[in-house]
């Protein structure tokens, strides 16, 4: 018995010696922290109805860009950086009195703000939780003046106007679930596309204004484990 014990452990010590060759990768560890980026691209427009019609166009791009760490059975989102890519917007009046020079991109004091909040996991997947922070057009006339909603994620609540964003987004889907990436290894990326049209009626004591807001969002998220 002693005899059969000695072969077993040289044996073993054999195998070691044989899947530890200096040379020879050691196994992987799964990982536990990944880099995420965000990629998002929005064209609209908004108009104000009423004894002269305003109108106004816009298009916007940002990069996130951050990171996935694992907390338990939870993930927490690193925040890194965000990049404003392109913007470009315009305003006009029609049928106005008097003749009105339309407004460019200088003319807009405020821009829109990417807000990229947190990750939830939901089911399988990871819910993203993010929205872009409008402001009030038009910029010429504060008569009838409203909130211009830009998109959010479906996850997203924390709106400052007091309209529910996910019950008027037309085509598409605005919720942005990524695959658990402890159970999809190595580089995934996904797509998200929607349309989204609100029109309402905006009562003031003189007349009555009606403001109609659009736009259409296209989403890209990468995630890659880090090295």
């Amino acid at each position: 018995m002693r005899n059969i014990r000695r072969t077993a452990g040289g044996l073993g010590l054999l195998l070691t010696a044989v899947l530890f060759l200096p040379g020879r990768p050691f196994p992987s560890s799964p990982a536990t922290a990944w880099n995420i980026r965000l990629t998002i691209t929005v064209s609209g427009e908004y108009t104000l109805e009423g004894q002269a019609l305003i109108t106004g166009r816009y298009r916007m791009a940002f990069v996130w860009t951050g990171g996935l760490e694992c907390d338990g059975d939870d993930y927490i989102l690193v925040h890194g950086r965000s990049e404003m890519t392109d913007w470009k917007a315009s305003e006009e009046s029609l049928n106005a009195p008097e003749a009105i020079p339309p407004l460019t991109t200088g003319d807009f004091s405020e821009k829109p703000e990417l807000n990229v909040l947190y990750v939830l996991c939901r089911g399988d997947g990871l819910a993203l939780n993010f929205f872009i922070r409008g402001f009030i057009v038009p910029r010429r006339n504060s008569e009838g003046a409203f909130y211009l909603n830009l998109p959010a994620s479906g996850e997203n609540a924390d709106r400052e106007s007091t309209l529910k964003y996910n019950a008027f987004v037309k085509t598409g889907s605005n919720d942005i679930v990524l695959d658990d990436p402890a159970t999809h290894p190595g580089a995934r990326a996904k797509t998200f596309h929607w349309t989204w049209y609100h029109r309402g009626s905006i009562p003031l004591q003189a007349n009555m204004l009606v403001g109609t807001t659009r736009h259409e969002a296209d989403v890209t998220v990468v995630v890659t484990p880090k090295e």
